[in-house]
């Protein structure tokens, strides 16, 4: 490493999807039976592109805090939620 630069332990992410893809995807989902509330959304830095989004699924019985990948993969308070996955289109 050169001078100051400090050696980043963070896995690099190769963001590819959008926040109009993350929307289009939450569209496809109340055909499944839930509906996605996105809160916020972590961008890629220096780009558009989507790290990490965090919202709630709502079904008819219960809301809950939902974090999703740069993937589409949901988690639920750090484990892996698979039935609240979103297909983002590629």
């Amino acid at each position: 490493m050169k001078g100051n630069q400090k050696e980043s332990k963070e896995p690099v992410v190769c963001a590819k999807h959008r926040v109009y893809e993350y929307e289009e995807a939450s569209l496809k989902a109340k055909e499944r039976g839930f509906e996605c509330l996105f809160v916020e959304f972590k961008y890629q830095e220096k780009s558009l592109f989507i790290e990490k989004a965090n919202g709630t699924v709502e079904t008819d019985r219960f809301r809950i805090l939902v974090t999703w990948d740069d993937d589409g993969r949901a988690f639920v308070q750090g484990s892996r939620a698979k039935e609240f996955d979103l297909l983002l289109s590629n």
